[in-house]
């Protein structure tokens, strides 16, 4: 799988396999450098994702805003990237019911 992700890439990425219980499916965590890549990776991925897959869908929509923009400033967007990032937090969260974290308040000078 190494040597497919860097073709694609083209450089290598972190990849880990984790070892699950006995009767779990495997688990594989893989760390990506940029947007551009996390853009190009995710939508290959997609199909077997399970658990993460809406999670990997908010960073493919983020990504895309992103890098759909050659200036993109971080105001522009912030209350769709901190829905998706308060979203990506409750849902991470195992077995806890989804409540979302506070919201943080940033204020911009201009």
């Amino acid at each position: 799988m190494a040597d497919i992700i860097e073709k694609i890439t083209g450089k290598k990425q972190s990849i880990t396999r984790h070892a699950m219980a006995v009767g779990q499916k495997e688990m594989w965590r893989i760390k990506v450098g940029t947007q551009w890549e996390c853009a190009i990776l995710i939508p290959l991925l997609m199909p077997y994702l399970i658990g993460k897959k809406r999670q990997a869908q908010l960073v493919l929509e983020f990504c895309q805003r992103k890098l759909s923009r050659s200036s993109y400033k971080w105001y522009e967007f912030k209350e769709l990237d901190e829905a998706a990032y308060q979203e990506c937090l409750a849902l991470n969260k195992r077995g806890v019911e989804k409540i979302a974290a506070p919201a943080l308040s940033l204020v911009v000078n201009e």
